[in-house]
């Protein structure tokens, strides 16, 4: 067996299976059936190719060189058709006219086959070769004018088209071009040009990376599709070159026998190297794709929707370098335009929910637009196909990934064209799984905050509900506080009356005047407190007021006089070790009901020890609050010296309506609540006790050198 019925062999198989590839992919169309009747006439040649040149006896070789001509000449007559159709010409005579003189040439060939190849004769290595007739001079112009034409028309084709349909007629242009190159050799020997025909088996490459340009919308480097059809070439050139030399040398059962060995691992040898090349050829790309992977799983650790969208469009437009990326977020009407990457000229500000592109992805999914607009994809039908195309005229992405999650889809992001090259499957496939954790995490941060305003709410509620427990003991504790106040003035009235003032002696004076102040620090003290208890008041009545600069000795004085207003009369040590000048970033309503519930609860465990007989001699409730700036956080302890908690109980007091208290007791805050309102501001909180001895709250909160 020598070269060119080798590569016959190829060619042949090669082009069959291009041919089942094409029939069998859908959509179908008339652009695929003319592409997939020239690979059948290739392979034909490429039958003809191995029956000539493996021939052993003149009439044999003449009969099989005749028929791969007659093949031949109707190959570039249906590529010629094929470039039309791709092109979308409206020429149509052209074509039916080349159809018309290939026809009259085969006829012609058929009736007097003398004047087309009268006779073969050997040329180098070849027992027979073709000597031409009159007829075969028309044959080789006509063949070589259809090849021009054709590759000529697909060139400005490609000139002029954008996006797939230019990165398509490159893949076909290449192919072709080197196809058509590497076939023509055999026509050197044909006219006594001593050129061997090295080129013919690279009408294989033509045929396959053709193929993978029109059943292939997503596409890959052209330098993938060479590559795998080279490797395509070398891999079943062993496989079934091997079995037909052997079959060719009369080594029959051999030649079975190693036709099952080689043929059955090829596939699987084929994919193995062809993955190979791909990888190694697109290896940046894929190292880029999977770093997107993989960032995009620390989405779910973002709370803010706006953050990650904004993670979302960056990573995507530095890694895929679009000319824009516009993310769209849905507000319950429309999708909305949140955020731009790169140039977002022509993307409109908004997109209804019913919009066909948006209708149109909710069902599909991540979606390569430009196949819709040049026609290479269509949908179910044709009324989808007209809207989605009509719609895509006013929004220039080039690709569309919708954030879908259980039936939803909370936002959508449209891409641009890349820089020099369309998206690949495996570019939308890694889009798809980027959009399938952005929608999740972004579904759980509108969640998240849904939850933290609802629970602002409900504890604002429960602050005035509180306030207004608070009112008839706040109104006593004033009111007894006002009639010391107007007692002692009414005293000092009555000492120094106008009589008084006139008739006393300046050492009696003097006497009254002490009298009169001699309560003086306790109506200081009764007027301090009541200002601290109104100012507590105040500040608990706010209601979504934004972090601020605010003084900690400031809400631990207002938690503790709310705290003091439900426990009157309960003595206890009041112990502040921090600075005067320690202040806080955070919302001061807040964090003021953090601090009075903390001291509720402590005033409660005070209370709680001394009827429980735990506390030693004389024992003296006290508090202690400690704090100290460290970086950008103040660490602050409140530990009282109460009942504590059980052992049993620690692993419970975060625990939504968990109390050892009863209702009637505390305000309504509890830990849990405690805990998600310090969190809301940027805290930490921790809790420890030893039953019986001490509880000590432990809160981290943002410092004022958090807010720069």
């Amino acid at each position: 067996m020598n070269y060119l019925s080798m590569s016959g062999v190829i060619i042949a198989l090669g082009s069959a299976l291009c041919f089942l590839m094409v029939i069998l992919s859908r959509p179908f169309s008339i652009l695929k059936f003319t592409w997939s009747v020239f690979s059948l006439a290739v392979a034909f040649w490429g039958f003809g190719l191995f029956k000539a040149y493996s021939s052993t006896d003149h009439a044999s070789a003449l009969f099989w060189l005749r028929f791969l001509n007659l093949s031949a000449i109707s190959i570039p007559t249906f590529f010629v058709h094929f470039v039309f159709l791709f092109s979308k010409s409206s020429k149509k005579k052209e074509f039916i006219s080349y159809y018309v003189i290939a026809f009259i040439i085969i006829i012609l060939a058929l009736l007097f086959p003398s004047l087309f190849i009268p006779k073969v004769s050997p040329k180098a290595e070849f027992l027979y070769y073709p000597k031409p007739g009159i007829l075969y001079y028309f044959f080789f112009p006509f063949f070589s004018f259809l090849a021009g034409r054709g590759l000529y028309l697909l060139y400005k084709f490609y000139r002029s088209s954008s996006a797939i349909v230019a990165v398509q007629s490159k893949y076909i242009l290449f192919g072709t071009m080197i196809g058509f190159l590497g076939g023509a050799t055999t026509f050197f020997y044909v006219f006594n040009i001593p050129i061997y025909p090295f080129g013919v088996s690279l009408v294989v490459i033509y045929v396959v990376a053709v193929t993978y340009a029109i059943t292939r919308h997503s596409l890959m480097d052209i330098r993938v599709a060479i590559t795998t059809a080279g490797i395509f070439l070398v891999v079943y050139s062993v496989a079934l070159g091997i079995p037909f030399i052997l079959y060719n040398k009369g080594y029959y059962f051999i030649a079975l026998c190693s036709a099952i060995l080689f043929a059955t691992p090829a596939p699987f040898i084929y994919g193995y190297f062809r993955k190979q090349a791909e990888d190694k050829i697109l290896r940046e790309e894929r190292e880029r794709q999977a770093v997107i992977t993989r960032v995009s799983t620390t989405f779910a650790d973002i709370l803010n929707a706006d953050d990650i969208i904004r993670s979302v469009v960056d990573i995507i437009g530095k890694t895929f370098r679009p000319m824009a990326a516009v993310f769209y977020l849905f507000d319950g009407e429309a999708y909305l335009r949140k955020e731009v990457y790169g140039q977002s000229h022509g993307y409109p500000e908004a997109l209804p929910a019913d919009h066909p592109l948006v209708l149109f992805l909710k069902k599909h999914g991540t979606r390569y637009l430009d196949e819709f607009r040049q026609g290479v994809v269509k949908c179910e039908d044709e009324q989808k196909t007209a809207l989605l195309v009509k719609a895509l005229s006013s929004v220039p992405a080039a690709a569309a990934v919708p954030f879908r999650r259980a039936g939803s889809m909370p936002g959508l992001l449209l891409l641009g064209e890349k820089a020099g090259r369309v998206y690949s499957d495996r570019d939308l496939e890694v889009l798809n799984d980027v959009a399938i954790n952005g929608a999740m995490a972004i579904v759980n941060a509108q969640n998240y905050e849904q939850e933290r305003k609802s629970f602002e709410e409900k504890m604002h509620d429960r602050r005035l509900k509180e306030i207004g427990l608070l009112g008839s003991a706040v109104a006593h504790q004033m009111a007894n506080r006002l009639n010391r106040i107007t007692a002692e003035l009414w005293i000092a009235q009555d000492l120094l009356d106008e009589n008084a003032l006139q008739n006393n002696s300046r050492d009696e004076l003097v006497s009254k005047i002490r009298e009169c102040f001699r309560n003086y620090p306790l109506i200081i003290r009764d007027a301090l407190s009541s200002r601290s208890i109104a100012d507590a008041l105040k500040r608990s009545s706010k209601k979504g007021a934004e972090p601020r600069v605010v003084r900690l000795r400031d809400l631990i004085q207002g938690g503790r006089a709310l705290a003091e207003v439900k426990h009157p009369g309960v003595k206890i040590e009041f112990l502040e070790d921090y600075g005067e000048d320690i202040q806080l970033w955070v919302n001061d309503a807040v964090i003021q009901d953090v601090f009075a519930n903390a001291f509720d609860n402590s005033l409660d465990a005070i209370r709680a020890r001394r009827k429980s007989g735990e506390q030693v001699a004389g024992y003296m409730g006290r508090i202690i609050v400690r704090a100290e700036v460290r970086s950008d956080r103040v660490w602050i302890e409140l530990e009282d010296n109460g009942i504590g908690i059980r052992p049993e109980n620690m692993e419970k007091v975060f625990i939504p309506l968990f109390t050892t208290k009863g209702t009637e007791n505390g305000t309504g805050l509890g830990l849990y609540a405690m805990q998600n309102l310090v969190k809301g501001q940027g805290g930490e909180i921790a809790l420890t006790s030893e039953y019986g001895q001490w509880t000590k709250v432990c809160l981290q909160l943002p410092g004022v050198s958090s807010c720069c």
